[in-house]
């Protein structure tokens, strides 16, 4: 999450589900909705007083401005986690691509090896016949 100080406000990066992630991952995203949380969060904190002028005001807005707090450090943790997520996934889809490039080029490993023993048998052959 990045925080646009130009206008004060937290930017959250669009949360796009890939649909050929498995299905526990699109559920564990689609539960995640840090979007609407900040959008609730935001919206609460606009209509939330900045200062209280009475004595008896100023404990119940503060006690508001604690439970704001707490909720935006829980939406942060949400997204830092979600974009950790992000990051290992992209990792494992890197690997695996790795892997499935090793898969292919030893696919043909033993008509490799047979051309190789041809090779071989062909330039043993040759000096015996001169």
């Amino acid at each position: 999450m990045k925080d646009d100080t130009r206008s004060g406000r937290l930017v959250v990066p669009r949360l796009t589900i890939d649909p050929d992630l498995p299905v526990a991952a699109k559920e564990m995203l689609r539960a995640a909705k840090p979007a609407e949380l900040l959008r609730a969060y935001s919206r609460v904190e606009r209509s939330t007083l900045t200062k209280a002028t009475g004595d008896e005001a100023r404990p119940v807005l503060q006690a508001r401005q604690a439970v704001l707090r707490t909720a935006l450090d829980g939406i942060e943790r949400r997204v830092a986690a979600l974009e950790t997520y992000a990051e290992q996934t992209a990792e494992a889809d890197r690997r695996y691509a790795g892997l499935l490039q090793i898969q292919k080029i030893t696919t043909t490993g033993d008509e490799l090896l047979e051309l190789l023993a041809h090779s071989v048998r062909d330039d043993l052959a040759a000096p015996a016949a001169v």
